[in-house]
């Protein structure tokens, strides 16, 4: 690929991809309303204690959301959310595949009754036993991590944080 071609492509399709994971559930917070438009974001420590990631993790999440647009930088060192409009990237909406594997991953949870600390399988697993694509599994994955389910560590194994019901998580995924 050329400098030329490298040009061409839409920010937003360039931030999309290279977006981490802490960031991508960040994003979503963000556009569901948890953080709301002007509204301070835990900074390093909190943040990395709430999603359970080291601190490096939640410090590169919000270095890639603030070069997206999606929060800007106080004097203070805090983080604050911008208006959507001023995002440079775009906002994932479940698709078909990534709901039903969200629903069928909390009914499992809710059956095995699984704990704090349990870890589930990798997305290639979990999408070779679903039979779905390994993408729709990491959005499910996703989801989860933004309503507080699971963590997302870097270069480990989903983890679940708590349990929640089927119902409340599903409602509150009609998008921004």
């Amino acid at each position: 690929m050329t400098s030329k071609d490298a040009m061409t492509i839409p920010v937003a399709a360039l931030a999309r991809r290279s977006l981490s994971d802490p960031a991508h559930v960040l994003l979503l917070k963000c556009a569901y309303g948890h953080h709301l438009v002007g509204q301070r974001v835990p900074g390093v420590v909190d943040l990395a204690a709430t999603l359970r990631l080291p601190h490096e993790a939640a410090e590169v999440a919000l270095a890639e959301l603030t070069s997206c647009g999606v929060l800007v930088r106080g004097r203070d060192g805090t983080y604050a959310v911008r208006p959507q409009r001023d995002w440079r990237t775009r906002v994932f909406r479940p698709t078909p595949g990534a709901r039903a594997v969200l629903i069928r991953l909390i009914a499992e949870l809710e059956a095995a009754q699984s704990p704090p600390g349990t870890e589930l399988l990798s997305d290639r697993r979990l999408a070779a036993a679903y039979s779905v694509h390994e993408h729709d599994v990491r959005w499910a994955l996703r989801l989860l991590a933004m309503r507080d389910v699971i963590a997302l560590p870097p270069r480990r194994p989903p983890t679940v944080i708590r349990r929640l019901p089927v119902r409340r998580v599903i409602t509150n995924l009609s998008g921004p």
